[in-house]
């Protein structure tokens, strides 16, 4: 008997998923009825940390005494228990390990916190009831596992957290410490010391060391002691561990106490709504707008919780046979990856507050993660529980799933293609290798737009539809690891290094594809496909294990360069931030005049005093500037002296640059940072990484386990098919809305044809209203003096330097917070009568005004 039977024979024909539906709406209504009242402030902090008292310290204390003390341990399958010790250590592990590669430096708080919020489920309040609603009739054991899965993360791994929390803050202790210790260090110390004789010096600096040596030994004795019995006490404390080691010592007694379930009833049947409705009241105060790393922090986090996880659980249970035959460690397998979609507890944020760690990041992610999370076990159980056959019509349902999936993509890759077009930046990196990633993606979907040809043009057209979609997906996984190799070597070589290795990454991206796809047509030759049904692979084995090793390299690739891009980006935000302030400091020795007249390139300032090596070309070459670098300071920042460049290929680096800035300087960007958008790459390389993932997997069960067919791979093939197939829709989700600059093109565009001129144009002076002169003449007399002092700064607009300019949202806050406007639409109208009135101006005369990072100069 195969698995597919098994699963078949195993699952209830007659189950009805309405539970599940009725048990997510009921959840989540109370989860949103919490969040409505904390939002009206129907109830106050302090009555909302008086409930979450109630809540953690008596309800759900009882509720697991209860549940213990009346579970049935000899039904209990404590293998599978171990399997989830095992892939949850597996994902503690792994995360601690990003943490500490990623983070510099290394904080170990934060690597405890992430690890629990990767591996803390939310089983009592949320976790219980949609169990319960799932298998109360068909497995009516398995909703009790929540009460002894949820100490395994409280007993074994959150202790690690708790000491890598405790370090953390003992370190921070320590450090602000280690000041008032060093006194005797200080200069003023050993000017006094130095007046002493020398035996005596000698006999007091013994005597200071051995003392010295004394204190730190007892000192770290007593810190090793005091974190131990810190930690021991949260363990012991904890009102969830307490009471789960007395429910299994009151499953022995039980019938001889059953009076006492009377009472713990009382606080137990409360539990699950006040839960929900406090986690509801804890969502007002977390919700905060993440952007630049904490967005990307946050995406990580809930990846790794809500798909990492799950896969992982199945893949440990699974390999581990926990159940007695096939059957049982199917059905446990499927379990353990609906256990794993549930979200994170609330308990991380009260870590996070505790120790003051990712308080913005954090909490905001628990939000995300548990609103993601419903329709994601939603569709997780309804798959789970399919009964489909293994030739059932579950194949057609994804031909055409995919089918549709290619053809929408089509028009969402056009329209990534006309914005790169009309932005240029085709001509810039890295989004020239997003570009070659985009006609990839496309490829994917035309490939499976041509599914309908098979039908028709036997056997040719299945050649040609194979080899578009195969090619395809064969090319965008290696355009995803040059991508993030691309960023690496922005960050660590130069400009002119990665612009000369554009050619090479073609040839690979576009050849190695190439050769693998023309070897699998003449592998299976006569139009002998295999089975030719399921669209992720249709050559069965052979095409998994292609896309296996490509996979693996991509992966490996991508992530290796991303972690060293990282490390790159601190070490270099540091000479950043130097270069800054001493273009700062230069400027305000000067005197500022007009914008128009004094803007000049940045070079000027980093070739004053002596050469810096991580200097590259592109930061002090440009056909309009006139003030390049001469003699040996050019030399050295044309090619830093550790490459070892000849003469020769420096001046081949200075033409290959010169011919980059011929194409991109003269682009109307307006905006005071690089446009590389660096943080959107980043962002789309995280969620391809997670769409290889599941290609990963997917490729790996293909293989070892062919014919098996559970509800898990059926989930898996759907959304492979999204991951893998729509991956033009990830690259839509990052760049599709940038759309900004081609509305701008066609505005100039328009501008040019009926006025002469891309510039904008101004109501002529006489016709200004009395509004817009009042306004302009109050501010000329009461405010530009300190407005222009407060706001205006030098700027770096690509490889210039402005001075005395300011965004466009930065003088909007100042508006408001002298008073001059109410709010942010006030404040608005306020900016664009000063531009109506030429009080102010964008640097290029090409925008009105925006509330936006576009950057602005008062006229003199």
């Amino acid at each position: 008997m195969n698995d597919s039977e098994l699963y078949e024979k195993n699952v209830n024909k007659d189950i009805n998923l309405d539970n599940l539906y009725k048990a997510l709406v009921e959840c989540f209504s109370v989860i949103l009825c919490g969040f409505a009242t904390g939002k009206l402030n129907l109830i106050s902090q302090r009555e909302i940390k008086g409930l979450d008292v109630f809540v953690r310290t008596f309800s759900l204390p009882c509720v697991i005494f209860l549940s213990l003390a009346q579970l049935d341990f000899s039904s209990i399958n404590w293998s599978f228990l171990g399997s989830i010790l095992v892939s949850k250590s597996i994902v503690f592990v792994c995360v601690i390990i990003v943490t500490c590669i990623l983070s510099r430096p290394i904080h170990l708080g934060k690597l405890g916190l992430f690890a629990v919020f990767c591996t803390q489920s939310n089983d009592f309040a949320l976790g219980y009831p949609i169990l319960k609603a799932l298998y109360d009739q068909e497995n009516p054991n398995y909703p009790s596992y929540v009460y002894l899965l949820a100490p395994i993360s409280l007993a074994v791994l959150n202790p690690i957290a708790y000491v890598l929390l405790e370090i953390g803050k003992f370190n921070g202790e320590t450090n602000s410490n280690n000041e008032s210790k060093n006194i005797n260090e200080s200069p003023v110390h050993e000017s006094v010391n130095l007046s002493l004789p020398e035996e005596t010096r000698n006999r007091n600096n013994v005597e200071s060391d051995e003392n010295t040596q004394s204190r730190n030994y007892q000192s770290d004795t007593k810190s090793d002691f005091k974190l131990f019995f810190a930690v021991i006490v949260n363990i012991f404390t904890n009102p969830v561990m307490l009471m789960t080691f007395l429910g299994m010592l009151g499953n022995l007694f039980y019938t001889y106490i059953e009076f006492i379930g009377v009472v713990l009833n009382a606080f137990a049947s409360v539990f699950s709504t006040t839960a929900l409705f406090v986690l509801g009241l804890r969502m007002v105060a977390n919700t905060h707008k993440l952007k630049g790393n904490a967005l990307v922090t946050s995406g990580i986090l809930i990846i790794t919780k809500l798909l990492v996880l799950p896969l992982v659980t199945r893949e440990i249970v699974s390999l581990l046979h926990t159940g007695k035959n096939a059957t049982e460690t199917l059905n446990l397998s499927t379990f353990g990856f609906m256990y794993g979609t549930f979200p994170t507890a609330p308990m991380v944020f009260v870590l996070s507050a505790q120790y003051d760690i990712e308080v913005d990041s954090v909490p905001s992610s628990l939000v995300v993660c548990t609103f993601l999370s419903a329709p994601l076990m939603y569709i997780s159980a309804k798959m789970i529980f399919m009964d489909f056959l293994p030739n059932d019509d579950y194949i057609e349902k994804l031909q055409s799933f995919a089918f549709n999936v290619g053809v929408v993509g089509i028009p969402f890759g056009i329209w990534l293609i006309i914005l790169f077009i009309a932005n240029k930046s085709f001509s810039k990196l890295p989004h020239k290798i997003t570009g070659f990633l985009i006609i990839s993606q496309i490829i994917i979907c035309i490939g499976v737009a041509l599914l309908p040809i098979r039908e028709f043009f036997k056997p040719w057209s299945t050649y040609i539809q194979f080899s578009f979609l195969a090619f395809g997906i064969y090319s965008s996984r290696l355009w995803t690891c040059f991508l993030a190799i691309t960023l690496v070597l922005l960050q660590s070589r130069s400009l002119c290094f990665v612009l000369k290795l554009i050619p090479a990454l073609n040839i690979l991206a576009w050849g190695i594809p190439a050769i693998f796809v023309i070897a699998e047509n003449f592998a299976f030759t006569n139009g002998h496909f295999g089975s030719l049904t399921n669209p992720n692979f249709y050559i069965g084995k052979f095409q998994s294990g292609v896309t296996l090793f490509l996979l693996i390299i991509s992966f490996i690739g991508t992530i290796v360069s991303l972690i060293l891009q990282h490390r790159y980006q601190l070490r270099f935000a540091k000479y950043f931030n130097l270069i800054q302030e001493v273009n700062s400091d230069d400027v305000k020795e000067e005197r500022e005049t007009s914008i128009g007249d004094n803007s000049r390139d940045t070079t000027s300032q980093l070739c004053k005093g002596s050469c810096s090596k991580t200097t590259d070309i592109e930061e002090i070459l440009s056909e309009n500037n006139s003030n390049l670098c001469s003699g040996s300071c050019k030399k050295e920042s044309v090619c830093p002296s550790e490459f070892n460049c000849t003469p020769a290929e420096r001046e081949m680096c200075e033409e290959t640059i010169k011919q980059y800035n011929a194409t991109t300087l003269n682009e109307n960007i307006d905006e005071d940072h690089e446009d590389r958008q660096i943080l959107r790459h980043i962002v789309l390389l995280l969620l391809l990484i997670m769409s290889m993932f599941v290609n990963l997997m997917l490729s790996i069960w293909t293989l070892v386990v062919e014919d098996a067919i559970s509800g898990v791979y059926i989930e898996l093939l759907f959304l492979n098919v999204i991951l893998n197939i729509g991956q033009v829709f990830i690259t839509f989700a990052v760049f599709g809305f940038n759309s900004k600059i081609l509305f701008v093109s066609i505005t100039n565009r328009w501008r040019k044809f009926f006025y002469g001129a891309e510039s904008i144009v101004l109501t002529p002076v006489t016709e200004l209203g009395f509004e817009t002169t009042h306004v302009c003449h109050q501010f000329i007399a009461h405010h530009l003096q300190n407005c222009e002092k407060e706001i205006a700064k030098p700027k770096r607009l690509k490889l210039r330097l402005y001075k005395a300019c300011f965004k466009g949202k930065t003088l909007v806050s100042w508006l408001q917070t002298k008073r001059l406007a109410k709010d942010e639409v006030e404040a608005i109208q306020y900016a664009s009568h000063l531009l109506e009135g030429r009080v102010l101006r964008h640097i290029e005369n090409r925008h009105h005004f925006e509330n936006s990072d576009l950057l602005y100069t008062f006229k003199s």
